[in-house]
């Protein structure tokens, strides 16, 4: 058995004002993976026991996430992990963000369940499903069930602001997975498909944040927050 670290490194932009976390993976035998971003520096976040073999394999064709549309560096970085049985928590700046949009593996479940079925057993080729698919099955989803939002346990909310918060996701959620579905069809230009799902993004935050308070919803999303901050999830450079 290995150790499996995940690192993080400040990524600010202090024009925004929006201060992010990237993430990446080290193993003890000293395989790094990057999951769209650097992978030197930063100090750990997640550390587990875990097969960095199975990491290896799983860290084929980009994790199985194309960047944006199923995932970002935080739903890579799990699928990494995912040996060792540790995922990234709210110590992760945009980890909220990112798992009120991409969940913990990223959306394309049936992709990950057959990744992961054959980075376990000798043979590591893997099924290419239909990406189309897999987003007009999440959007039906979220369509006829509630969204899983990750609370930090030591925010002590109010159920009604709880239910504020999955409220606004679940209308987050579906507007982004609308963007999705454009982008894939060849609706949208990448940048146009990035400008679209960063401005979204900035609302809900915001959104969230008149509901709950700024203080509240800072402590949420793990990062400083104001009314001036502009929250980014993607970046323009690592959209294919």
């Amino acid at each position: 058995m290995d150790i499996l670290t995940a690192y993080k490194i400040s990524v600010s932009n202090r024009v925004l004002k929006s201060f992010l976390d990237h993430t990446y993976v080290e193993s003890s035998k000293g395989q790094k993976w990057e999951c769209f971003g650097a992978a030197k520096g930063g100090s750990p976040c997640a550390e587990g026991m875990g097969d960095s073999d199975i990491s290896e394999c799983i860290s084929q064709g980009n994790v199985g996430i194309r960047y944006g549309v199923t995932g970002v560096c935080h739903q890579a970085t799990n699928r990494l992990l995912s040996p060792s049985n540790v995922r990234l928590d709210s110590n992760v700046r945009g980890y909220f963000l990112s798992y009120a949009t991409y969940g913990e593996f990223g959306l394309d479940h049936n992709e990950w369940i057959e990744r992961q079925s054959k980075c376990e057993v000798a043979d590591h080729r893997l099924n290419n499903y239909p990406l189309l698919e897999a987003l007009l099955l999440q959007k039906a989803s979220v369509l006829h069930s509630s969204p899983n939002v990750a609370f930090d346990p030591n925010l002590n909310l109010s159920q009604v602001h709880k239910s504020e918060v999955i409220s606004l996701t679940k209308h987050w959620k579906l507007k982004f997975l609308d963007h999705a579905i454009d982008f894939v069809k060849s609706n949208l230009l990448a940048q146009h498909y990035v400008y679209k799902v960063n401005q979204d993004a900035n609302t809900y935050v915001h959104k969230i944040a008149n509901n709950i308070g700024y203080t509240n919803c800072a402590a949420l999303m793990g990062q400083r927050l104001t009314p001036l901050t502009i929250v980014q999830l993607l970046e323009n450079d690592k959209i294919e």
